[in-house]
């Protein structure tokens, strides 16, 4: 597919693979050496809906010694952010279609802002797979901005529990026992925290179910927005609750797009789920 270059910019031949993970898209770079790294301003462009080509988020990666790849991933503001679990996958199966990823039987080591990722190949082709993530090790932090300062029952319809995780980026997870609300709700509520720290956090709402041993979520993702599925999110959801006493170990996490798989059973986290190819994009001038 081929993009007119005048609606996102004449920048000079890039090829992109657009790939998603439970609808949370991502386009890829991969970096033969050519290109270099992009400004905030191109990856804004390139991810706009209406005038680009469209996605939550851009990732370049370029080929290191010994097998690995690099990791960089601008959000879809052209912020930066340090780790995606959606994005991982998407890279990995962007990866294994190049011909980065040949002996998939072994990991593939992601080199990210906040260390190296093993990436694991499960099963499927080059058109749609399931891959694992590691997503390193799971901490809390001292503060989640002031999101507890403007939610309230009349927003959760019950109680709920305020947890702040770093999963290599910043989360603040609010355990609802109640109704999961809307979107449009949160939004609502949400509008004074955006005055007073916009972007700060990725914000995941989550309650208990619907089967045993799971949760459903609705993530706001810093730089992006609503989205239909956060990879980090879901493991900081899902390591909150354990920690709440909610689940266990092995955790079923429902995003609107899907559901993933997150393991919390060993030193560092591990997340599991569906990517799937969607086009491949050349931007020319």
């Amino acid at each position: 597919m081929r993009e007119d270059g005048s609606a996102v910019g004449a920048w000079g031949d890039m090829r992109f693979s657009k790939l998603h993970g439970l609808g949370n898209d991502f386009l890829v770079l991969l970096d033969d050496g050519t290109t270099g790294p992009l400004t905030a301003e191109r990856a804004a462009a390139l991810c706009h809906r209406r005038s680009g080509v469209g996605a939550d988020g851009l990732i370049r990666s370029e080929r290191i010694e010994g097998g690995a790849v690099s990791f960089e991933l601008l959000n879809a503001d052209g912020g930066p952010a340090e780790m995606s679990g959606n994005g991982a996958r998407a890279l990995g199966l962007a990866a294994a279609r190049a011909g980065w990823w040949e002996d998939r039987s072994q990991p593939l080591v992601l080199h990210t802002k906040v260390g190296a990722r093993l990436l694991e190949w499960l099963g499927g082709g080059l058109e749609e797979a399931r891959l694992a993530a590691a997503m390193g090790v799971v901490r809390p932090l001292d503060d989640a901005g002031p999101l507890w300062e403007v939610l309230d029952g009349s927003v959760t319809g019950g109680s709920w529990y305020g947890w702040a995780v770093d999963v290599g980026n910043p989360h603040a997870v609010a355990l609802i026992d109640g109704k999961l609300p809307s979107p449009a709700e949160l939004d609502d509520a949400l509008a004074p925290l955006d005055a007073l720290r916009p972007d700060a956090f990725n914000h995941e709402f989550v309650v208990r179910g619907p089967e045993a041993q799971a949760l459903t979520l609705v993530v706001r993702e810093r730089g992006a927005g609503w989205t239909q599925a956060c990879g980090t999110g879901s493991v900081a959801a899902a390591w909150a609750a354990h920690e709440q006493g909610w689940v266990g170990s092995l955790v079923t996490v429902h995003n609107p797009g899907g559901s993933v798989q997150v393991d919390l059973s060993g030193p560092e986290a591990r997340l599991a789920g569906p990517v799937t190819h969607i086009a491949d994009v050349e931007v020319a001038r």
